[in-house]
């Protein structure tokens, strides 16, 4: 099952009797829209793969002991893809897309601090425009760097500052083209600070 869009026939009451072929109307009774809903559809082949690796330097002395990182890769493709030259595809798979995240962190005697980076590469987030006309809708490759600090000052209790965003970028949605501007989202560099207690 998954959302697809197709030409689809309605019985309409056609009181003011439009002709047939204005319009939609392919019937003295009967109009022809461009209907996007879930459906059995056809099939569809997904392949990937995917890149973990978790490693702590404790191996290293003293301070640098606390060293880490963390890596993930996912890369993935299938045969039900959008043909940008086509205007009637009715058919293709969306919010496939790769993705890579790092994270560098450190941990020691109640020290974390922590730098991620997160990348979603360009994919097909909609097959139609949900707002208007019958584009489909991409999302725009996408990075992230947030970074994390905190402190435990007692056993129970945390100070922290964060940052999200910190490169403020922006995320964009476009149309067939990627010049064709749909949503532009710079939401800016998002900063906290805070103390967390545990009882």
């Amino acid at each position: 099952m998954v959302q697809t869009r197709s030409a689809e026939a309605f019985r309409i009451a056609n009181a003011g009797g439009l002709r047939v072929g204005s319009g939609g109307i392919t019937g003295p009774n009967e109009a022809t829209f461009n209907v996007r809903r879930p459906r059995n559809a056809e099939s569809a082949n997904v392949h990937g793969f995917e890149l973990n690796v978790n490693h702590t330097m404790d191996y290293l002395p003293g301070l640098l002991s606390g060293f880490g990182f963390q890596a993930n890769a996912t890369f993935v493709d299938s045969n039900a893809t959008f043909d940008l030259a086509s205007t009637n595809t009715s058919f293709a798979l969306e919010g496939l897309g790769d993705s890579q995240n790092l994270t560098v962190f450190y941990e020691m005697d109640g020290l974390s601090v922590r730098v991620a980076y997160n990348r979603r590469e360009k994919f097909l987030e909609s097959l139609v425009n949900p707002n208007a006309g019958s584009d489909p809708v991409y999302r725009r490759t996408f990075d992230q760097v947030d970074a994390r600090v905190s402190y435990d000052v007692l056993e129970n209790v945390q100070v922290f500052a964060e940052g999200t965003n910190i490169l403020g970028n922006e995320n964009v949605t476009t149309g067939r083209f990627d010049n064709q501007i749909l949503n532009y989202i710079d939401s800016g560099a998002r900063y906290a600070i805070g103390v967390r207690s545990e009882f």
